[in-house]
């Protein structure tokens, strides 16, 4: 239901992305126009910990997903 909900409404406003954080793991998706990004932890517990690098340009959104520890 909220799912849907949210789909709808990044729809009518025209979002480009979506950012969250965090799942355990990470996870990128396109719905729509809606790019879907989430976080996985950043903990030195956990296997490969990163964080996301976000670039904006103008009306241009690019993203990494960059490692902790290399």
């Amino acid at each position: 239901e909220e799912s849907d909900f949210l789909m709808k409404l990044f729809l009518e406003h025209n979002v480009n992305m979506a950012i969250s954080g965090h799942l355990h793991y990470k996870q990128e998706g396109t719905f729509g126009n809606t790019t879907y990004l989430v976080m996985d932890p950043l903990t030195e517990n956990y296997s490969d910990p990163g964080y996301l690098t976000l670039t904006v340009a103008g009306d241009q959104l690019s993203y990494s997903f960059e490692k902790l520890h290399q």
